[in-house]
């Protein structure tokens, strides 16, 4: 028999995660001539004095704040499936770490949305608990501004309040035209930074 064509059908297919712990093993040398020891360097980690990958805190990253699983349900995953006895403490205290680390792209962020001369900007709420002294019930907000010409950002500012100070704290620096659905609380700081303010 000889082959006439190939005929191909598709299934789809997932790999399941795996966890595996990573050891890092280094070597102490020694000198008979009586000097101090040497121990091998280790490696940097992504969060210092912690037992976390870079590949592992962008997994809790990405199922806490793309796929909404909290924390406290995932290291219950974890806990279940692998069975790793992590609490929701830890990953949280990992995610603040992780986003201590991020400040410089935030910034750089910012700088990029202000070089835009078309800005749109708006607020949501948000309910953040702790934010009002243990008054969950309180609104906070996510301010937002959107590059619309040079450089296409999604730049968020988080503020407790709806407040002219959180408009500034978003634009201060930006002379251009700002578009907003015509909240007053961007006022002020269209006005001492020389804007052209749209009409949503």
């Amino acid at each position: 028999m000889h082959k006439i064509k190939e005929l191909v059908s598709e299934q789809y297919d997932i790999v399941p995660a795996k966890f595996q712990v990573i050891q890092n093993v280094r070597f102490v040398y020694g000198c008979r001539c009586g000097e101090k020891p040497s121990t091998t360097a280790l490696a940097p980690f992504i969060l210092p004095k912690t037992q976390v990958t870079a590949s592992f805190l962008a997994t809790i990253a990405v199922q806490k704040f793309e796929d909404a699983l909290p924390l406290y349900r995932q290291a219950k995953i974890y806990k279940n499936r692998f069975g790793v006895a992590f609490n929701d403490t830890t990953l949280s205290n990992w995610m603040i770490k992780a986003s201590e680390k991020l400040k410089h792209f935030k910034e750089k962020l910012k700088e990029r949305l202000l070089e835009n001369e078309y800005i749109q900007a708006d607020e949501t709420t948000l309910q953040v608990v702790n934010a009002h002294k243990g008054k969950a019930t309180k609104k906070s907000y996510i301010w937002l501004g959107v590059g619309m010409d040079k450089y296409k950002i999604v730049y968020m500012h988080y503020a407790n309040n709806r407040s002219a100070v959180a408009a500034t704290a978003l634009l201060e620096g930006f002379s251009g035209f700002l578009q907003t659905d015509g909240y007053a609380g961007y006022n002020d700081v269209v006005k001492t930074n020389d804007m052209t303010h749209l009409a949503c």
